[in-house]
């Protein structure tokens, strides 16, 4: 969640926006490396329903980082795409959150993220 907020944050510093959605769960690996299963698909449907600069998560993400110091905000329920039952979903509170600080290459690609108490702070 830290990830994805930051990346959120910095990329709209350079006047983009992105979204991101996160779900949990069973995942099959190929011998290619590449991931399949109703969790990635999952994750990749919560993220097509997040807007603009938003990170919204599922339930199943919810619940595993209770009591971390996440604040979310309910997004309701939703019939996803080729999920068969509806998932609720939750939008990462942005305002009091803890993000990372974010050091970008001379390309503005990430290069590396560190977990930091309060804001954003990206380095060239």
């Amino acid at each position: 969640i830290r990830a994805a907020r930051a990346i959120v944050e910095t990329v709209r510093g350079l006047g983009l926006e992105v979204r991101a959605g996160i779900h949990t769960g069973e995942i099959e690996q190929l011998p290619t490396g590449d991931i399949r299963g109703i969790a990635v698909h999952t994750g990749a449907r919560v993220m097509g329903t997040a807007g603009p600069s938003e990170v919204l998560v599922s339930s199943s993400v919810r619940d595993l980082v209770a009591g971390s110091g996440f604040e979310f905000v309910d997004r309701g329920s939703h019939q996803l795409k080729g999920v068969s039952e509806e998932r609720r979903l939750y939008a990462v509170a942005m305002d009091r959150m803890q993000i990372g600080t974010v050091v970008l290459n001379e390309h503005g690609a990430i290069v590396r993220s560190n977990t930091v108490a309060d804001g954003l702070l990206a380095e060239k």
